[in-house]
């Protein structure tokens, strides 16, 4: 039982450590969305990877290959002549 505890404690801190990054990952793409200038840009994309590798350090290439991806087609789409 006291295993299954601990199971069900590691599944809930797993879950928070990924609404966590969700929250920044949201966050930089609503940025994005408004026109960021390419140096704010650069200055949060490093916020939000180190924040992905304190809370998931073994998946940081993950991060990259997904996020990554999809950070440079936002600001291609959505770039302002800035």
């Amino acid at each position: 039982m006291a295993e299954k505890a601990a199971d069900q404690q590691a599944v809930l801190e797993e879950e928070f450590r990924l609404r966590r990054l969700q929250r920044a990952v949201d966050r930089l793409c609503r940025e994005i969305l408004r026109g960021m200038p390419d140096e704010r840009f650069e200055e949060r994309y490093t916020e939000v990877r180190e924040l992905a590798q304190h809370l998931f350090s073994d998946r940081l290439e993950l991060f990259d290959r997904i996020y990554g991806a999809r950070f440079q087609r936002l600001r291609e789409q959505f770039k302002k002549g800035i």
